[in-house]
């Protein structure tokens, strides 16, 4: 299992875990969400699938999985643009990956959690 995406950086570079205030209290750093508190960034791949930010669709892209249970189980095109609209794309994502659910151990996503963390309960 490779390791989250955060964590093969070195610290001299890895400036987001670094600078957040200490009332941060999501368990991930989000750059798709944390930047503006609202959902900006869509990635588009070569294949037409689309993913929420760079992070997931760089890290499904190199390992095929999306390191979640739920999203590993779903059609495999179920975010390509060639056999779904956008909007029902995006619905999904946004409803798995929701800001509340990073707070809690139980609620964080497998995908948020695997790429996203930064910091343990």
């Amino acid at each position: 299992m490779s390791t989250p995406l955060y964590k093969n950086l070195p610290k001299e570079i890895n400036k987001t875990a670094r600078n957040l205030s200490e009332a941060h209290e999501d368990l991930v750093y989000c750059i798709g969400w944390h930047e503006n508190k609202e959902w900006k960034e869509v990635e588009v791949a070569s294949d037409f699938s689309v993913y929420p930010c760079c992070s997931l669709h760089a890290e499904h892209q190199l390992n095929d999985t999306y390191f979640d249970k739920k999203l590993d189980s779903m059609d495999k095109d179920w975010n390509n643009l060639k056999h779904n609209k956008l909007k029902d794309i995006l619905e999904i994502w946004h409803q798995h990956i929701k800001p509340e659910y990073w707070k809690d151990e139980k609620t964080l996503p497998g995908c948020c959690n695997h790429i996203c963390r930064i910091k343990n309960d």
